[in-house]
């Protein structure tokens, strides 16, 4: 698996902390949880963006036939 770092601000790095104590996990396998979740839900973000721009796009052409 690839590593990376990041910078988190202190707080939320307490948060992750005693989530790990309460869930049994690592740092690293909520923080992985996280960012894949967040990558997914932005994609998705951007699959209804571009939808959207296409329908918009569609609407216009059609507007000028």
């Amino acid at each position: 698996m690839a590593q990376t770092s990041v910078v988190i601000p202190d707080d939320l790095y307490d948060l992750l902390q005693q989530m790990a104590k309460v869930t049994g996990r690592s740092i690293s396998s909520l923080c992985s949880d996280f960012i894949k979740d967040g990558i997914y839900k932005e994609i998705e973000s951007l699959k209804k963006v571009e939808e959207w721009k296409q329908m918009i796009s569609e609407h216009h052409s059609q507007k000028s036939e």
